[in-house]
C-alpha cells in the first residue's frame, strides 16, 4: 500500500491511497468462498453452488463492501501513524476502481490547529462584584407585584402605564406596508414597545377615540426598508385599562411560596433568592470576561467543518427554544461569527484542561447536579436520573470541569476588581433593549 499525505493549507490535508490490485483481488476472493456453503441457489445443493456462480451472485456487492473496508481501515492506520488529528470525516473521492487494477482514492480533511497559548500572566481579567440593598430588593419586590397586576377599565383618558387595547393601520406613502397593522393589540404606554411618538401620541386618548400618527422611523432601524421612511397610523382606541397592584399581604405572600412569617419571611425569601442570582450573575460575568480576554489573546485557526456542526446545534436549540421550525431554513450565516467564536473558545478550554491535567470533581458535579434537581417535586428521583444516564451526566461534568478551569486560570491571571450596583449586575452583558414596532 502507497500513501502520501499533502498539505492543502494550515487545516486541510490531502491523503492519497493506492492499494494493489492483487490485496483487493485476494480479500474479494477470500470472502466471496467464506459465502459458498452459506449460499442457495435453485437447483444445487447446499454448499455446492459453483464459485462463478457466486462471483456473479455477489461478486460486485463484495468488491464495494471490500473496498469501503479498506478505505476505513487505510484512513485510520495512516492517522495515526501520520500523529494527524482529523476535525471531523473526510471528503473521500475514488480515482481508480476498476477491477483488476490497483485501488486509488483520495481522502480530504481538516485536522485541529497546533495551539500555543499566551502566558496566562499577561492576561488581565475584570472580577465584578456587587451588594444588594434595601433599595434593591425593594426594587425587585416591585416588579414581583407587577407580575401580579391587574386591570380595571378606566373612565378617563389614557395615561403612562395604562393598558390600551387598539387596531391600527400603517400606510407609507398612501400604501399599506407589510406588518404595519394590528387589530385588538394590547399595548402598555411608556413601555417603549413601539417606534418614537406612537406611544406619546395616545396619551390622552379615550375609547372610541381615532387618532391619526404621523410619525417617521428610526434611522438605524432593523427594517431597512422603514429605516427612516415617513409613516401614517389610523388608530382605533377600542378600550383603556389602568394597573392595579396588589397589596403586601398573606394572599401575596402565599402566591410565591411564604405561608407562613408574613412580610419579615416573605422578604427574607426574595432577598435569599436574589442573592443565589447574584452569585450566578456574578460567576458568569468574570466567566465571560475571562473567555474574551482568551479568545483575544489566542487568535485561533477554526477548521470550517467544526463551524458548520456548530451553527447546526445553534439552529437546532433556537428551534427546540422557540418552538419553531423554520420551513426554508435561517440563513447560515446569521450564525456564522458566534459559532467561530464558540468553537475558538472550545478548543482553547481544552488546552488549558491538558494544561492542568483537571478531571471534573466528584462534589462539585454532586453539587450542580443536587442544584438543578432542587426545583423538581421529587429532587432525589432526578438526581438518581442524571446519574443513571451518562450522556447527561457527562454535560454536568463538562459544565463542571470549565468552572474548574476558569478558578485555575483566574489563579494565574492579574485580576482587576470592580464594583457595580446589583441592578447592572444582572443585567446580560451587551445586551440592549430591543426596540419594537408595529412593522
Amino acid at each position: 500500500m502507497q500513501v502520501s499525505v499533502d498539505k492543502i493549507s494550515d487545516l486541510e490535508r490531502k491523503m492519497t491511497v493506492q492499494v494493489p490490485a492483487e490485496d483487493v483481488d485476494s480479500q474479494v476472493e477470500e470472502r466471496l468462498k467464506s459465502m459458498v456453503p452459506r449460499t442457495k441457489v435453485h437447483g444445487f445443493r447446499p454448499g455446492k453452488v459453483p464459485m462463478r456462480v457466486v462471483r456473479q451472485m455477489y461478486g460486485k456487492q463484495v468488491r464495494e463492501e471490500v473496498l469501503g473496508e479498506l478505505i476505513q481501515s487505510s484512513f485510520v492506520e495512516t492517522v495515526q501513524k501520520e500523529q494527524l488529528r482529523p476535525a471531523g470525516g473526510p471528503r473521500v473521492e475514488r480515482s481508480q476502481d476498476a477491477p483488476g487494477e490497483a485501488f486509488e482514492y483520495s481522502a480530504t480533511f481538516e485536522v485541529y490547529p497546533e495551539i500555543e497559548l499566551t502566558p496566562l500572566e499577561e492576561l488581565e481579567v475584570k472580577r465584578v462584584s456587587a451588594e444588594i440593598n434595601d433599595a434593591d430588593v425593594d426594587r425587585v419586590v416591585e416588579n414581583m407585584r407587577r407580575q401580579r397586576t391587574r386591570w380595571e377599565p378606566a373612565e378617563r383618558p389614557a395615561e403612562e402605564g395604562d393598558r390600551v387595547a387598539l387596531s391600527f393601520e400603517g400606510r407609507m406613502d398612501g400604501e399599506i406596508f407589510p406588518g404595519g397593522s394590528a387589530d385588538d393589540y394590547p399595548l402598555i404606554l411608556g413601555s417603549g414597545q413601539m417606534i418614537p411618538g406612537f406611544e406619546s401620541g395616545l396619551t390622552g386618548t379615550s375609547t372610541g377615540d381615532q387618532p391619526t400618527l404621523d410619525l417617521t422611523f428610526p434611522d438605524d432601524y432593523t427594517n431597512q426598508e422603514l429605516a427612516g421612511k415617513a409613516v401614517q397610523f389610523a388608530v382605533e382606541i377600542k378600550g383603556v385599562s389602568t394597573p392595579i397592584l396588589p397589596d403586601l399581604d398573606d394572599t401575596f405572600f402565599t402566591s410565591f411560596g411564604v405561608e407562613e412569617g408574613g412580610k419579615d419571611e416573605f422578604l427574607d425569601s426574595v432577598k435569599q433568592n436574589m442573592m443565589r442570582e447574584l452569585e450566578q450573575a456574578t460567576r458568569g460575568r468574570v466567566k465571560g470576561d475571562l473567555f474574551d480576554r482568551l479568545v483575544e489573546a489566542n487568535p485561533v485557526a477554526v477548521p470550517q467543518g467544526l463551524i458548520e456542526e456548530e451553527i447546526d446545534r445553534m439552529i437546532e436549540q433556537m428551534q427546540e427554544r422557540t418552538g419553531v421550525k423554520a420551513k426554508s431554513g435561517l440563513p447560515r450565516d446569521l450564525f456564522t461569527e458566534q459559532a467561530q467564536r464558540r468553537v475558538a473558545l472550545s478548543l482553547l478550554v481544552g488546552e488549558l484542561v491538558k494544561a492542568s491535567e483537571l478531571k471534573p470533581d466528584a462534589e462539585r458535579v454532586r453539587q450542580m447536579v443536587e442544584s438543578h434537581a432542587s426545583g423538581y417535586e421529587n429532587p432525589e428521583e432526578v438526581i438518581n436520573w442524571f446519574y443513571s444516564n451518562r450522556e447527561q451526566l457527562s454535560s454536568v461534568e463538562m459544565a463542571v470541569l470549565e468552572d474548574q478551569v476558569v478558578d485555575w486560570v483566574l489563579e494565574r491571571t492579574k485580576v482587576v476588581d470592580e464594583q457595580i450596583p446589583f441592578e447592572e449586575m444582572m443585567k446580560q452583558p451587551g445586551s440592549a433593549p430591543v426596540e419594537e414596532a408595529p412593522a
